[in-house]
């Protein structure tokens, strides 16, 4: 069959610097391996499908939808414009494609063990509040971990309100500022934190509610 490229990426558009970054990366990854890269962005399936209809075949797709819904009748119709196609975002089995991005729950479960074998008995995960069952499984995993605390109700999940990587600084600042006791330390000693893109954002966080990474709290990124 003849090609129009070797990979095309569609990319749903999103304020989530996790997404772009990733995309980024993966490009020039591929590119520096000569293998050809078309990016799309979209905004609903129906403008995705229309421009598809302008376009060749490619040996794959790397769809990312960064948590929203996708419906099998779009994949059924972008089958037909690819080979394979790899998915960002969702969790999907069974249905002809490879899913990648959609298990947190062991990077939870290893940065927890590091911390409690460190001596942490009060840990907090921050996280992203988005239902999609991917992030959602992970904070159970927190909570079930915290189980196996010393005292089980001395764990603390801080969800923000934003998509995985579009937190901002002050988001961070206001979740851990409302945590504070009025001692004016955090009710914990150790972090586990999902979806922060840069370590900066994070510290400079901290830095505006008075306390100090790796001082006042221990942090672990995922």
């Amino acid at each position: 069959a003849d090609y129009e490229g070797d990979l095309l990426v569609l990319y749903r558009t999103s304020d989530s610097r996790l997404a772009r970054n990733l995309l980024q990366e993966m490009e020039s990854r591929l590119k520096s391996r000569g293998i050809s890269i078309l990016q799309i962005g979209f905004s609903t399936e129906e403008q995705a499908l229309s421009v598809l209809q302008r376009i060749g075949r490619f040996k794959a797709c790397l769809l990312q939808v960064n948590f929203e819904v996708l419906s099998i009748a779009f994949l059924a119709a972008l089958h037909r414009h690819v080979d394979s196609i790899v998915i960002d975002g969702v969790s999907a089995t069974g249905i002809d494609v490879d899913s990648v991005g959609t298990n947190w729950r062991e990077a939870v479960s290893v940065a927890f063990r590091i911390l409690r074998d460190k001596g942490h008995e009060r840990i907090a995960f921050l996280t992203s509040a988005h239902p999609a069952r991917q992030i959602a499984m992970a904070r159970r995993e927190f909570q079930l971990l915290s189980q196996a605390l010393p005292e089980p109700s001395k764990s603390w999940l801080v969800e923000i309100d934003r998509l995985p990587g579009s937190y901002q600084i002050a988001d961070l600042a206001s979740a851990l500022e409302a945590l504070k006791g009025k001692d004016g330390a955090l009710p914990f000693t150790a972090l586990i934190a999902w979806g922060v893109v840069e370590g900066f954002i994070l510290e400079r966080a901290l830095s505006e509610i008075g306390q100090e990474e790796g001082k006042d709290l221990s942090v672990i990124l995922l």
